[in-house]
């Protein structure tokens, strides 16, 4: 995938969202984003939990500049901010993924309601096939209207 060029020819490429470590093994960026509607690269997790005004582009309002932003993307990924942010990210997925969250009595409580109403839905459901398997009325015993 590859953006729009610039003024100069060059373009957002793919390539950003591979990291190679000093060993030689390949990671991925999963914290960076890119916005094809700004031709715009983010930093997700610095976008989401920063706190306070962001030093860099990479937080705020993306990254445009494709001369350098190997560069920025470099500098990013080593300050303070962005190794508090990811650490937060962690955290918050794992605890998403562990459903441990704040309203987790509550996310209970509704699938429980929800699964009573489907019950119940249900029965209404076999209550109407069984009337019309066997021909049978809706009304009860009284056939007067009112």
């Amino acid at each position: 995938m590859y953006g729009p060029y610039d003024k100069f020819g060059r373009q957002y490429s793919v390539a950003l969202y591979t990291r190679t470590l000093s060993n030689l093994e390949k990671c991925d960026k999963e914290w960076l984003v890119y916005s094809k509607e700004l031709d715009r690269v983010f930093y997700f997790c610095c976008k989401v939990f920063r706190k306070g005004i962001s030093k860099g582009k990479l937080s705020d309002e993306g990254y445009s500049d494709w001369y350098h932003v190997t560069t920025r993307v470099i500098e990013h990924e080593i300050s303070l901010d962005h190794l508090t942010n990811r650490k937060t990210w962690f955290d918050m997925s794992k605890i998403l993924n562990l459903n441990e969250t704040i309203d987790k009595v509550q996310y209970m409580q509704f699938n429980k309601e929800r699964d009573y109403w489907k019950q119940v839905l249900l029965r209404i459901i076999a209550v109407v096939k069984f009337l019309a398997k066997h021909n049978l009325a809706f009304h009860g015993t009284n056939e007067k209207l009112y």
